[in-house]
């Protein structure tokens, strides 16, 4: 094994990368110009319905917050370690099923690795939570901390453990789960899942593997993980960890994007510095090709995040208010 300060070096530059547009999953030369991402493979959904839980805690005693909204963190124990979760709510008097509930996992991955939830995730949840929804706020699992970034056992691990969790697909059923099961004020017909940049990838790739989403909300999402990883980057990986393409490809939202059946909110800057609008404009035109409903809406200037907080979110609650108004979808899908 080597080294990994090369590879850590390449990913930290991964957040403020720009892609160039692509038109779906690429075959890239492995040693000796044999290919080595196995289309047929690499397309395969994750399977969801065959993931077992953990078990679940019990929703804890609230705190109410200086702003009004109740909230209150638990720990899962999964066989690979812990994660959290945290849950959002309006006010404590909350009728059974009389809310609906976004789903929200954190951004800045690289999407090698997981990620934790931070203080500053909160401007993402409350906007939700003060116009009346349940939010559940999930980590993602195999988070690289910078003091163990020394080592490949440590690198390795951790990548791994992202790999395990399925990109984070096995968080975000968790959360819906722990949503179902534990949170009685929450309506199981609107449910929403969000997210910025990593997150919104993630949440794309949620809307492709559970059906039970009343919608979902991306905003400058990342719809093609491979081509925005660098070429070296990805080679030296696959050296160490073989089969990783096959899981780039796999973990894109646009390889599945037959699957997706829920209603989609997609968000973007036309001057976003970190995911070419080009990309995003491109991955919704093949949304609409594939007459999937989605709702494009844009800003002229703010860059990658700003636009998100000030207009994405507020567009999006009342995107996902009008589908709260219409009732259930009309395939109302079953738990695959």
């Amino acid at each position: 094994m080597r080294c990994p300060l090369l590879v850590i070096s390449l990913l930290s530059c991964l957040a403020a990368r720009p892609a160039p547009a692509q038109q779906g999953p690429t075959r890239k030369p492995g040693a000796r110009g044999q290919p080595v991402c196995d289309e047929a493979q690499s397309k395969q959904p994750f399977p969801l319905a065959s993931m077992k839980l953990p078990p679940l805690p019990d929703l804890p005693a609230l705190t109410r917050r200086d702003d009004g909204v109740f909230f209150g963190e638990v720990e899962v124990k999964w066989p690979r370690g812990t994660s959290k979760l945290w849950i959002y709510l309006p006010d404590s008097d909350n009728l059974p099923k009389s809310l609906p509930c976004v789903l929200v996992p954190p951004a800045g991955s690289n999407l090698l690795f997981g990620m934790d939830l931070g203080d500053g995730d909160r401007d993402e949840h409350l906007p939700y939570c003060k116009q009346g929804f349940a939010v559940i706020a999930f980590e993602i699992e195999g988070v690289m901390p910078v003091e163990d970034q020394q080592s490949d056992a440590n690198v390795l691990r951790q990548m791994r453990r992202f790999l395990d969790c399925e990109a984070g697909l096995q968080d975000a059923r968790l959360a819906l789960e722990y949503a179902l099961a534990k949170v009685p004020a929450i309506d199981p017909k609107r449910i929403f899942c969000a997210g910025h940049s990593s997150a919104g990838t993630l949440a794309l790739l949620f809307a492709a593997h559970e059906p039970r989403l009343r919608g979902c909300a991306a905003f400058a999402p990342i719809a093609d993980v491979e081509q925005r990883i660098p070429d070296d980057a990805e080679q030296q990986i696959e050296q160490d960890f073989a089969g990783y393409r096959n899981f780039l490809v796999r973990g894109s939202p646009v390889t599945h994007l037959a699957r997706i059946t829920a209603p989609l909110f997609v968000f973007a800057a036309e001057d976003d510095s970190n995911v070419p609008f080009a990309d995003t404009k491109t991955f919704v035109e093949r949304l609409r090709k594939a007459r999937k409903t989605v709702e494009f809406d844009t800003v002229p200037t703010g860059d990658h995040y700003q636009p998100m907080i000030d207009s994405g979110i507020p567009q999006a609650i009342a995107w996902m208010q009008a589908l709260c108004a219409k009732g259930a979808r009309p395939d109302a899908p079953k738990k695959q």
